[in-house]
């Protein structure tokens, strides 16, 4: 699910994939507005705790693909 999640932000203008996932981990730099948004609707990941705009996605498999596409199109959503 991370390569999922991680190959879905790269096509997202506006996220910024910073490298491959490692594990379940992928790192990406999001807007501010794209942040606030994605917390508004629920979503919890941590933010801001290496630098401004850097998030980190957590997934398992326990998360199934449309979960994963579901937050891919919030993230698109909120970075237009």
């Amino acid at each position: 699910m991370a390569a999922r999640l991680g190959d879905g932000l790269k096509s997202i203008a506006g996220a910024g994939l910073l490298a491959a996932p490692q594990a379940n981990i992928p790192f990406c730099r999001l807007p501010q507005h794209a942040t606030e948004g994605l917390l508004a609707e629920g979503y919890a990941f941590y933010h801001d705790r290496w630098e401004p705009g850097i998030v980190r996605f957590v997934t398992a498999f326990s998360h199934s693909a449309d979960e994963i596409d579901q937050l891919l199109d919030a993230v698109r959503c909120h970075t237009r």
